[in-house]
């Protein structure tokens, strides 16, 4: 079980680097296209996550994050930059639907694992590590 845990450890920054990448991104993007209020776009109810997510951080002491969608979710990602209207602005960096898809799918198994204390595979940090370094490739210097 311990070998286990190790896996966790090694995928974790992976994970975080992979969300990271991918929150600013969607920050850059839709507040270029949007404006700065670009938030408004979205599901009431998303932005209402956020913002609880948000207060929840505060109250545990923790400090105050710059921009609201640095308390979105991988999923909460994948369905802003999926979304029709929204993907003609990402189309340029993951050229089809399905890339941009297939990389949530991969990344999620370890996602999911590191964040509520699961097992992490070594494939899945493997996958984790691969998908990190295509994300690196496809985004290269910018986000």
């Amino acid at each position: 079980m311990r070998k286990k845990f190790e896996e966790a450890g090694r995928a974790s920054p992976y994970v975080a680097r992979i969300e990271s990448r991918l929150r600013r991104l969607v920050k850059k993007v839709m507040t270029k296209e949007y404006g700065s209020g670009w938030e408004s776009r979205l599901h009431r109810d998303t932005v209402l996550r956020w913002q609880e997510t948000k207060q929840k951080r505060i109250n545990e002491g923790r400090r105050e994050l710059p921009d609201l969608i640095y308390y979105a979710e991988l999923g909460d990602l994948l369905e802003v930059m999926n979304r029709r209207d929204h993907f003609k602005h990402f189309v340029s960096k993951f050229v089809r639907r399905e890339y941009l898809q297939e990389l949530f799918i991969r990344v999620s198994p370890a996602r999911n694992a590191v964040t509520h204390v699961g097992v992490v595979i070594p494939m899945d940090k493997l996958t984790v590590m691969t998908e990190y370094a295509r994300l690196q490739h496809v985004l290269g210097d910018e986000d």
